[in-house]
């Protein structure tokens, strides 16, 4: 099992989504997952890119707010914050975000 960082929504943002199918549901799932471990140490203020598992970019945007998430075919006006940081499990870390990213190609 490699490495991972998972930018896992909060419950009450899957609300909104309603109930797709499970393809869908996996393309979405895997927008939200890295294949590599990424630390909040290592976020940076400013936009930096990563390459989720299914080969859409995500953008975080730091400032001294704290951090923010989007991804392809969004804008910073559909960011989801991230809310916890760092909660760290066998196969990698955990960064809650406050809603789920939507993938460019399900819109």
């Amino acid at each position: 099992i490699p490495d991972l960082t998972i930018f896992a929504p909060v419950n009450e943002a899957f609300a909104q989504v309603g109930s797709p199918s499970s393809e869908v549901l996996s393309k979405v799932l895997l927008s939200h997952v890295l294949g590599s471990r990424v630390r909040s140490s290592q976020l940076v203020k400013g936009y930096q890119q990563a390459l989720t598992l299914n080969g859409d970019s995500l953008t975080i945007f730091g400032d001294m707010y704290g951090f923010t998430i989007f991804g392809s075919g969004q804008t910073p006006l559909d960011a989801g914050r991230i809310t916890s940081t760092d909660i760290v499990t066998k196969n990698g870390i955990i960064h809650t975000i406050s809603d789920v990213l939507i993938p460019s190609n399900i819109k």
